[in-house]
């Protein structure tokens, strides 16, 4: 059992790995966590796909998930993904998990809004993965949470 706690309490007692991060600092551990997972390639992809909004995809003007309003008319709750066997963009269904194609988790896409301007899209795992990367690797995470980058690893 491995704890996560700035004390070494009751629980850590038993534990077979404690990890005294500083007080209020486990998310910044978490992060790092999640972007070692990413960068060694951890995650089930067809899950994401399947079972999270990682594919949804966010403009890169505004931050906002992209939706049938900005297309020029619908609802605002239709979002989208790219679909990449079919290259190109897709209402991410709203009645069920199953998409029947392949929702792209990396890359970045034009779109014509509405209005007629074209802006640049891309799904949310992409983003996550280049926040993750420029702000929570092990070295960053270190120096807030107290843990080395080598346990974190």
């Amino acid at each position: 059992m491995i704890v996560i706690a700035p004390d070494y309490n009751a629980t850590a007692l038993t534990a077979d790995i404690h990890l005294p991060v500083k007080v209020a600092s486990d998310a910044a551990l978490w992060m790092s966590v999640c972007q070692v997972m990413i960068e060694e390639s951890l995650q089930q992809d067809d899950f994401l796909r399947e079972q999270t909004d990682m594919a949804i995809l966010v403009r890169k003007d505004d931050g906002h998930y992209l939706r049938a309003s900005d297309l020029g008319g619908g609802s605002r709750e239709q979002f989208y993904f790219w679909d990449e066997e079919k290259d190109q963009l897709k209402e991410a269904p709203r009645g069920t998990l199953k998409y029947r194609g392949r929702q792209a988790l990396e890359g970045a896409y034009k779109v014509t809004l509405g209005d007629g301007s074209e802006i640049e899209v891309a799904p949310t795992y992409a983003l996550l993965k280049e926040k993750l990367n420029t702000e929570h690797r092990p070295e960053q995470a270190s120096e807030v949470c107290g843990i080395h980058p080598d346990v974190i690893r």
